[in-house]
């Protein structure tokens, strides 16, 4: 085990006074929890600010006695999620629910039904810095346990984790909005190796035909969907592993960390 030392990231006025710029480590911060959660499916379920160090330019994730993972199913499923609440699908997103968790008796597809349009009449209008993931999720495995779906465990430490690290948003960079960027992150893997060829394509028609006949759909996102449809959307996204910590380069005003 190795000694790590550095400043926890909700110490805001030392790093400021370091010259480092809060918005940025947290961006980089929810890229990197992206990176975790989309490409290696395995994922920090304790990211307290006790956990998020900053040394030399860089992020230091701690303690790893808290891990969560998605396996290769439920990871696609989730990007499936994803465009059924751009797109406003209730469908879709049942269909996930029922695709992903355990049924642990009777459904009565009525009532899951009206439980999930709720929760996507409620976002339908905000913009991403309105929303939150992580208690978008928690809703979601709520209605899914009052309809008598189980979510696997990754999904449910997925939920909490994406509270605790929205928590350190808000006291740390309350700009940076961590739905935006998971949803960047998502849209960007259409044209990489997110592996789910049959919902990207559908999603680039699915968007286009939404727009045409005047379905809403989150503006911010659609562009973002677009955007990396076209090629265009790129990620800044620099991650180094070893056995005891996670690093992800960050800038400093007056200088490049490389």
């Amino acid at each position: 085990m190795d000694y790590i030392d550095g400043i926890p990231i909700d110490k805001t006025k030392t790093l400021k006074q370091l010259g480092y710029n809060m918005e940025e480590i947290c961006t980089k911060l929810i890229q990197n929890y992206c990176h975790q959660i989309l490409d290696t499916a395995f994922f920090h379920a304790d990211p307290h600010p006790g956990n998020i160090w900053i040394k030399e330019g860089k992020i230091i994730w701690l303690d790893y006695g808290m891990m969560g993972t998605i396996s290769e199913r439920d990871k696609k499923l989730f990007g499936k999620a994803m465009f059924a609440v751009a797109n406003n699908n209730v469908s879709d997103l049942k269909n996930v629910l029922l695709s992903m968790g355990k049924i642990n008796g009777s459904i009565n597809h009525t009532s899951l039904y009206n439980d999930i349009e709720v929760i996507l009449s409620s976002y339908m209008d905000l913009e991403f810095s309105n929303m939150h993931m992580g208690k978008m999720l928690e809703e979601v495995i709520e209605v899914a346990k009052r309809n008598n779906i189980s979510m696997p465990p990754g999904i449910t430490m997925l939920g909490r984790g994406c509270v605790t690290i929205e928590g350190v948003l808000e006291k740390c960079a309350p700009n940076v909005n961590m739905m935006k960027i998971i949803s960047i992150y998502v849209a960007s893997k259409i044209n990489e190796d997110f592996n789910i060829g049959k919902v990207i394509r559908s999603s680039a028609r699915d968007t286009s035909e939404a727009i045409s006949k005047g379905i809403k759909i989150p503006s911010q996102l659609s562009e973002l969907l677009q955007a990396s449809l076209k090629g265009q959307v790129k990620l800044n996204l620099e991650v180094m592993g070893s056995k005891a910590v996670s690093y992800t380069h960050l800038t400093l005003p007056t200088k490049r960390i490389v």
